[in-house]
Order: structure tokens, then C-alpha cells, then sequence
């Protein structure tokens, strides 16, 4: 008697085997699933703290860029700076993010800036790093700059350069025009009606402008270096006028708040109304015939007012540094009888809001910087220096010698970004 096989055992089997394989391919799917879902979320946060690095790193930047601009090259290590090697170094925490960033301390600075926020989920970093790299130019890196309007619509107006420290640009310090230089640069930011009247100037250097500014050219205008210049060329030369200029000129300040007023007396037999010695002085009015006899730091409050026949002196080896808080100055005759622009600097404050103005015949050897006022020479003046205003107008046979040398100048019109780059 044979006794038949049951297949229903073999059956549930079967069914139980499939029902786990299933079971077991859903449960991955879901764990494959999860686990992009985690991971999609994982990337999204990361990028969500990717992105809030740079506002953090950006703070970094900002705070060593005003650190800069406030403690310049004598006071870097301040306001929580520490030296590390060759850089000047801060830490600072916002709320659960921080920064680390570094100044060279070479010049032109370098700042490299590191923000670090926190990922979800565990107790690593997020970072991002950019390098900065920085100029800090000169109140006087270009021979003429001003924040409005510009007026050269002279008759034979000439701006070109030469360097008073370096032979093969000068003649014992002083000016040769077979040796005249193209570093003569001209900047405009805007003006009243939005345009630079070159007219028939000769601008021996790089003209720069703001944006949507016009410049107009007369007929024997020119703009251009050596060559084109002396090629007899009219017209701009290719590259040598940029409309993307965005300066500032910082405020300047009183020197002191207090000194002893200049006095006069005879000098070599001769009466002079003011007589400046090395030290501080500080008056109220400068008018009358005055020398400076050392190098001396004068800051008159109310109002310079020089008469015809009025002269201001400066002797070789002195020096005259002129803060002027009035509203106009009106100078004559400035004799510098130094080869050096910086032994005569000139300084406008806030209220300096009128008038520089200086008529005849006058060889001015210095710099004038007064961010607020409008420049006016007229006449046959002639410059050796740099001029920086607020607007200014240049009449008659004018003619502006820039000193290559007042580049290395200490005063600067503050530290700026000139490259950004992540690495």
C-alpha cells in the first residue's frame, strides 16, 4: 500500500519563502530610501551652512579692512589683534558661527578670512576660505582728482609728470621737460552736468571717470603717454581713459586743539607779518607776508586771505603743513623754495566747503587736498605737486607738473579691496 505525498506543507512553504523575499526587498527599499532621504537632507543642510560661511567670512573681511583703515602700519596690534609670525590674527564668534582671519603684515596688505558654522547633527565644521588682496593708495597717486566736476578749458593747459627723487626724471630734483613722464593721471567721479571738459589740454597720463560721464575734447586736446604726445596726436589713445572710477577722499581732521599763534618780526632785515619756526601754531586768520623758517605744523580756523601784494614764504630746508578750517582761502604768491612737494601739504577740513583760489603768475611747489572746496587757479600757475578736490577749474596757461615721488607719501586715502579670490 503506497502512501501519497502531501504538497501542502511543501506549499506554505513555498508561500512563507516568498512573503519573507518580499518582505526583505521592501525593507531594503525602505532602508535604501531612508537613507537617500537622509542623505538628500544631509546635503541640503550642508549646503544651507555652506552658504551662511561667506556672510561670516565677509564679516572677517570687513572687520580687518576697517582694522586697517583705522590703525594703519603703526597700531595693527590693537582692539584684540594679536601678531602670529607674519601676520596680524582675530577670532570672533557670531552667535554659533565664528571667523578666523589674518593680515599680512607686509604692505599691501593680504587678508585671508576662514568663516566656520556648525552641522546639524554632529559637532564638526563647516568652513570657507577667501584671500583678499589689498591697495592703499596715496592722497596724491595721481596728479589731479576730483569728486565732481572738472574744468581744463584752458588755453594750452598741460599736465604731464616728472619724479623730483630719481635723476633720469628730473634735474636736481626740479622739473625738465625733456624729461617729462606720462604719470600725470587725471580722475573725475561725476559732475554737474555729468562730463569732463578736457578742451584743448594735454593730459600726459590716464584719464578716469565715473560711470555715464562724458568727456569732451577740443580740437588740440590730448590724452595719451609719451609717444602720442609727443607724435603730435589729438584725441584719446586707446586704453588711456577708463569710466569705471568709484574713489572717495577721506575727511581730514584738526591737528590739535590748542597751540601758540605765529608771531611776527624782521628776517634778514626784512618785516614779515608771521614768522613760522619748527613746532605747532594755530590762528584764527592768516593774511600778510609770512615765512616759514623750520618745519612747522600751522591749522588756521576761520579764514586765509592773502592780499596782492601779500606773500607766503617757505625757505630751502623748512617745511609748512596747513590745516584750514574756514569756509575760502585766498591765496597770491607761495613761494616754495624747495625741490620737494611735502615740504608744503596743504589740508581742507569738513567746513573748507568754498573756495582754494589762487591767481597770477605763481609756481607752487606742494600739494592741496580739500575734499570739500572747489580749486580755482587761473593765470600762468604752474603746480609741482598734485591737487585733490572736490571740483576744480583751470584757467588761462596753466600747467601741472606731477611729482612721481609723493606716490610714496605716507598719508593714504584708506586700504581697499583689489582682489577677491575662495580657496
Amino acid at each position: 500500500m503506497k502512501t501519497p505525498l502531501s504538497t501542502r506543507k511543501g506549499s506554505e512553504a513555498s508561500i512563507l519563502l516568498v512573503a519573507l523575499c518580499t518582505m526583505a526587498i521592501i525593507g531594503l527599499a525602505l532602508i535604501v530610501y531612508l537613507q537617500l532621504v537622509t542623505n538628500q537632507n544631509q546635503l541640503v543642510t550642508r549646503s544651507q551652512v555652506w552658504n551662511t560661511c561667506m556672510p561670516v567670512l565677509e564679516a572677517g573681511i570687513e572687520e580687518a579692512l576697517a582694522h586697517c583703515n583705522a590703525n594703519y602700519k603703526t597700531n595693527m596690534v590693537s582692539n584684540g589683534w594679536t601678531q602670529s609670525g607674519s601676520c596680524f590674527a582675530l577670532t570672533s564668534w557670531l552667535d554659533d558661527c565664528y571667523y578666523e582671519v589674518t593680515i599680512s603684515t607686509n604692505l599691501p596688505y593680504e587678508i585671508i578670512s576662514k568663516g566656520y558654522c556648525p552641522m546639524a547633527g554632529n559637532s564638526g565644521y563647516v568652513s570657507r576660505t577667501v584671500k583678499v588682496t589689498t591697495i592703499n593708495p596715496g592722497l596724491f597717486s595721481s596728479a589731479l582728482v576730483f569728486l565732481d566736476s572738472l574744468d581744463l578749458n584752458g588755453n594750452n593747459v598741460l599736465a604731464d609728470s616728472y619724479d623730483s627723487s630719481d635723476a633720469a626724471k628730473s634735474t636736481l630734483g626740479r622739473y625738465d621737460p625733456l624729461k617729462a613722464g606720462d604719470k600725470a593721471d587725471v580722475s573725475c567721479m561725476r559732475g554737474v552736468k555729468d562730463d569732463v571738459k578736457v578742451g584743448n589740454a594735454n593730459i600726459w597720463g590716464h584719464l578716469s571717470t565715473g560711470p555715464s560721464v562724458s568727456v569732451y575734447l577740443g580740437p588740440n586736446g590730448a590724452v595719451g603717454d609719451v609717444g602720442w604726445q609727443t607724435g603730435g596726436n589729438s584725441g584719446i589713445l586707446s586704453n588711456w581713459w577708463t569710466s569705471d572710477l568709484n574713489i572717495t577722499l577721506p575727511d581730514i581732521k584738526p591737528p590739535f586743539s590748542a597751540a601758540t599763534p605765529a608771531g611776527g618780526g624782521k628776517l634778514s632785515g626784512v618785516k614779515y607779518d608771521y614768522i613760522l619756526g619748527s613746532g605747532n601754531y594755530m590762528m584764527a586768520q592768516l593774511d600778510g607776508n609770512t615765512i616759514v623758517t623750520g618745519n612747522a605744523v600751522l591749522y588756521v580756523t576761520d579764514l586765509i586771505k592773502f592780499g596782492g601784494s601779500e606773500s607766503l614764504t617757505i625757505l630751502p630746508g623748512a617745511s609748512l603743513t596747513l590745516y584750514y578750517g574756514g569756509a575760502d582761502a585766498v591765496f597770491n604768491t607761495v613761494v616754495n623754495e624747495n625741490t620737494n612737494p611735502s615740504t608744503f601739504q596743504y589740508y581742507g577740513l569738513n567746513s573748507h566747503t568754498g573756495e582754494f583760489s589762487i591767481s597770477g603768475k605763481n609756481n607752487i611747489t606742494g600739494v592741496i587736498y580739500a575734499p570739500h572746496a572747489t580749486f580755482h587757479l587761473q593765470g600762468n600757475g604752474t603746480i609741482f605737486g598734485s591737487v585733490a578736490a572736490q571740483s576744480g577749474t583751470l584757467n588761462g596757461s596753466v600747467t601741472v607738473h606731477y611729482d612721481e615721488s609723493l606716490r610714496n607719501l605716507e598719508r593714504i586715502r584708506g586700504v581697499i579691496a583689489a582682489s577677491w579670490r575662495e580657496l
